[in-house]
C-alpha cells in the first residue's frame, strides 16, 4: 500500500506477511559455475569415471559409495541408467518430489544456500 503516494517502506517479512512477493536475495542470480564449490554436486566427472572402472575392475558397488562417501544407490544409478529412469518413473506415479516436500526445511536450505553462496562471491 501507498502512504501519502510514497511507497511502504518497510521489512521483507512485513511484504511477504501481507501477501506480497518477497524481494529475491542478491545473490539468487548468480551461479557457481564450478562442480567443485559447488554444494549440490556429489561425485566429479573424474570421479564418476572412476567409479565406472572401479566396478569393470571388480570392485563392488557398496564399496565405491563407501570410498565416495555417496549412497549406494547413486553408483547403481551411475552403472546402470536404465534403473534411473524405471526409479524416476515409478516415483513420478507415486506423486514426484512433492511426496516428500517439507516447506520449511526447504526455506531453511535455500537460506542456508544463499548464505554460502554470499560467503563465495564476497571472498
Amino acid at each position: 500500500m501507498d502512504v501519502g503516494g510514497f511507497p511502504r517502506v518497510g521489512s521483507n517479512a512485513q511484504n511477504v506477511a501481507e501477501g506480497e512477493r518477497p524481494m529475491p536475495a542478491r545473490v539468487d542470480p548468480m551461479r557457481v559455475n564450478s562442480p567443485i564449490l559447488d554444494r549440490r554436486v556429489k561425485m566429479l566427472p573424474c570421479q564418476k569415471e572412476q567409479a565406472v572402472r572401479m566396478h569393470q575392475a571388480g570392485m563392488s558397488i557398496t564399496s565405491i559409495g563407501k570410498w565416495y562417501q555417496v549412497n549406494k544407490r547413486s553408483i547403481q544409478f551411475l552403472l546402470f541408467p536404465e534403473r534411473h529412469a524405471k526409479n524416476l518413473l515409478d516415483r513420478a506415479k507415486r506423486g514426484g518430489s512433492k511426496q516428500y516436500y517439507d516447506k520449511e526445511q526447504h526455506r531453511q536450505s535455500m537460506a542456508d544456500h544463499r548464505q554460502y553462496k554470499e560467503e563465495l562471491f564476497t571472498r
